[in-house]
Parts: C-alpha cells; structure tokens; sequence
C-alpha cells in the first residue's frame, strides 16, 4: 500500500508531497526490492526476482500495469498535440520494473 500511495503522490500539484513522495519511494524501493551492488562482483544480486516480487506484492501488478497504461495513453495524446511532458508516475515505476 505505501508503494501505490508513494507512487500516485508524484501526481501531487504541490512540491512539499512529491519530495515527500520521492523519499518514500527510494526507501520502500531499497526495502521491498533490495538493491544491486554493481562494484562487487561477487555480491553482484540482492535483489529479488520479478517473479519473486509480484508473488510478495500481488495488488501491484495492475496497480502497475494500470500506472503503465495512464502513461502510454498520455504519451500517445501528447505526440498529437507536440507536447513533451511525461507522466509523473512513468520514472518511478519503470525504477521499480528495472530492478
């Protein structure tokens, strides 16, 4: 749940919540996810599989995939009108989907 809140908080009009929204998500990421160690090449993989993830965190998957079509819908309506904005929430949850 704090992941979807952190998530749909960058969509936040005020600043102060989308600050707010990036520290949760870079810590909820760490904690949920784990994180890589690219320097090491022996403890190159602490983190969990996708698989793994979505078995852990089911209501995320069409959180995620919903987030994903919102973005691809507003990326498609801005190429037609020439605008380059992105949707707020496409870089936290293509982080989340590369790790």
């Amino acid at each position: 749940e704090g992941l979807r809140v952190a998530i749909a908080a960058f969509s936040a009009p005020q600043w102060e919540v989308r600050n707010a929204a990036s520290l949760a998500f870079a810590a909820l990421l760490a904690r949920m996810v784990g994180f890589m160690n690219v320097r090491d090449a022996t403890a190159t993989r602490r983190t969990t599989t996708g698989s793994d993830f979505f078995h852990r965190y089911p209501p995320l998957h069409p959180f995620l995939l919903g987030q994903l079509a919102s973005a691809a819908a507003q990326l498609e309506a801005n190429a037609q009108s020439g605008d380059d904005t992105l949707h707020p929430s496409l870089h936290p949850v293509l982080m989340l989907l590369s790790r």
